[in-house]
């Protein structure tokens, strides 16, 4: 579930336009991926209790994020998958 309801080009774009602006501050991809790492750390400890639910698709999103960094290899695919 995503946090409001939108088709899956509407998403990328939103993903996109973050990495974007990540990247556009002073050491930003190193503070989100710290952060986004440490979010998900306290939210797996934090997991039985019913409000760590409120933030599981923020973590995803984040997650999202952090894989759009990564190059095509990385990620099994080969420039032109990637591009698409």
């Amino acid at each position: 579930m995503w946090l409001f309801p939108a088709d899956t080009s509407i998403r990328l774009n939103m993903i996109l336009a973050s990495e974007e602006h990540i990247l556009s501050l002073e050491n930003g991809k190193k503070r989100f991926m710290d952060e986004v790492t440490s979010l998900s750390r306290a939210f797996a400890i934090a997991i039985p209790h019913d409000d760590a639910e409120v933030i599981e698709e923020l973590i995803r999103l984040g997650k999202e994020i952090q894989k759009m960094d990564k190059e095509p290899k990385e990620m099994g695919m080969s420039g032109y998958e990637y591009a698409l």
